[in-house]
Parts: C-alpha cells; structure tokens; sequence
C-alpha cells in the first residue's frame, strides 16, 4: 500500500463520488437523516474512547483553545461518523503553513448506512454494494488527521485503535504522520538523499523542511531511542 494525501481508499472515492444528494425520506418510519452519515458530530459529552487514549497519549491530554475545532472545519469529506469534538487536538503546522489536527471518531464511515427508502434509484445499487463493506468498516473507531489548507478541509480516516495514517506526505509537505505511544523517532528514508531522523512529538512527526528536491519519502521506520520497533513502509 502506497501512502499519500491521493491514494486512501482510491476505489471507494470513485464510487461515493458518482452519488447525488439523498433521496427524501418516506412519510412513515424512522427519518433518514437518523442514519450515520460521514461527518456527523457525536452527542454533546461524548468522551474519546479509552483504547483509542491508552494508544495516543495526546488524546488523554487537556483540550485547550487551539485544540478546537467547528464542524464546518470538518469538512463534508471526513470518512467518520459519532466525531468526538471534544477530542481534537491540534498537532503541529507543516512547514508549508498548514495546520495539522488529529480528530477522533466513534466509528470509520465513508458512505452514510440508510435503508434504500433513503436513497434514490441510482443510489441505491451503490449502496448496495458498498454495504457489506461499510458495515465491517463501521465497527472499528477512527482516527483522522485533518489539515486546514487556506479554509479548505484535507482528511484521512483510518479504522483505530491500531496503524493510522503513519507515513503521508503531499506538495509542499515533505513527510508526516501519526506514532503510537512509546516511538520517540521515525527514520525516513528516501531514494535520492540520506535517510532523515525525526523526532515525535505528541504522537506525531513532521519533516521540518520545505520539500524542494523533488525526491518523495519512500518509507519509514519507527524508533524507540536507536531501537527499530517498526518498519511502516520500505523503499
């Protein structure tokens, strides 16, 4: 698996993209809008979940004011559902000036789960076939980073406790990414030029130089002090 801003979940991008807006609900029944939907915010005192805390320490930390996010900030392509706004947190800025925030969600959804009665007729074969698939994704937590690009929402959601988004890089932003507790560094290794050690910092590292080479980050690896605990990804 390659790892990139471009490259989480390819496949399933093609496929919610062909959808339109959702069909009207019936005049009986539950409402439609009861139904997950990506991006919904999870109820007012909802906590981030504990397995999900036991593994990034910054989640047990005190939510100050620059931790805070809108749900307009969210953005509408969060591929989470039940966010637990009390959660976020922010992390760093990457050297080409974007924020970088970590945003813990109750369950990984990146397509809303409704009966067909809530979709309309060309909906409801995508649905169909996404089901099966959302259904499993759903039953795990996630965690998202989220960059706020000139107001423009970025996000990559992965299924949690476990790997999230370790290794992304994208123009102008030459490597970063998340690092459970207990990895001091990460190694990151290029093709072209030698291999950079990078410190992390509340459960996340950045390269803190303006990506001008044109060499792309090909992998990495987690440390605990000169001790490799984890190759996420190799060249």
């Amino acid at each position: 698996m390659r790892f990139g801003w471009w490259v989480t979940g390819l496949a399933l991008v093609a496929l919610v993209s062909t959808s339109a807006a959702p069909a009207r609900a019936s005049s009986s029944g539950r409402s439609c809008s009861s139904y997950p939907t990506p991006g919904s915010i999870a109820p007012a005192g909802t906590r981030t979940p504990a397995d999900l805390m036991a593994e990034y320490g910054v989640l047990g930390e005190p939510q100050t004011a620059v931790d805070k996010l809108t749900p307009a900030e969210l953005g509408k392509a969060l591929w989470a559902s039940g966010v637990v706004m009390s959660g976020t947190r922010f992390l760093a800025v990457t050297p080409s000036g974007v924020p970088v925030y970590l945003v813990p969600a109750e369950h990984l959804l990146a397509f809303r789960l409704a009966p067909d009665r809530c979709f309309s007729p060309a909906q409801r074969s995508l649905e169909q076939t996404l089901r099966l698939y959302l259904r499993r994704e759903y039953t795990h937590h996630a965690l998202c980073l989220l960059t706020l690009d000139a107001g423009n929402s970025i996000s990559t959601c992965s299924a949690a406790p476990g790997i999230a988004d370790p290794f992304l890089y994208g123009p102008g932003n030459p490597g970063f990414g998340l690092a459970p507790n207990g990895v001091s560094s990460v190694l990151v290794h290029y093709t072209s030029q030698p291999s950079l050690s990078i410190a992390v910092q509340r459960n996340f590292w950045v390269v803190d130089t303006i990506w001008t080479s044109g060499a792309a980050p090909c992998g990495v690896d987690w440390l605990d002090g000169a001790i490799v605990v984890r190759t996420v990804k190799r060249c």
